[in-house]
């Protein structure tokens, strides 16, 4: 049994007219309205880093909150496997290395099949990485199935316009 991740960034009909400025009032931080060039940051598989190389993953996660202004990253899309073998001592090393992004730049999590048990339970991301954490951010917009994480999307503004950032997971 597999299930897919697919993470997209589309831009939002409303902010693709030819010279769209993002409205004041998008509700987003106004760090991240800008119209200038920007960065979305991938981080791939961090399995192995929350299972023994947790250093790796803080590192990358502090590098991100120190280049947020001079790469004007506005987002971080994690594709999923997050952990490798889903237990609570990789879940902890991954919530402390992303924590670090907390009220830094928003992130968007994907769910790989190695943060699952067998038959698809993703009791233990959503433990983790509650929809609580999310919920109140201006750039949240919602999450299926109704108060978990599983799939989520997400609203930003950059580079003059909207975008929707999409985490799916698709059923067993």
């Amino acid at each position: 049994m597999k299930r897919l991740l697919l993470i997209l960034a589309l831009c939002l009909a409303s902010a693709c007219a030819e010279e769209a400025a993002p409205a004041a009032d998008s509700g987003a931080p106004d760090a991240f309205v800008n119209t200038g060039p920007f960065t979305l940051v991938v981080l791939p598989d961090t399995q192995y880093l929350s299972l023994s190389l947790f250093p790796i993953f803080d590192f990358n996660t502090r590098w991100i909150t120190e280049q947020k202004k001079k790469r004007n990253i506005v987002a971080v899309l994690h594709e999923g496997d997050i952990t490798h073998n889903n237990t609570d001592a990789e879940w902890t090393n991954a919530v402390n290395s992303m924590s670090r992004l907390d009220g830094e730049v928003p992130y968007v999590l994907g769910v790989g099949n190695h943060d699952m048990t067998k038959d698809g339970d993703t009791a233990q991301f959503n433990k983790y990485f509650p929809r609580s954490k999310f919920s109140g951010l201006s750039t949240f917009g919602g999450s299926y199935p109704a108060g978990k994480m599983d799939s989520s999307y997400h609203l930003i503004s950059a580079g003059g316009m909207g975008w929707l950032l999409l985490s799916l997971v698709n059923d067993p």
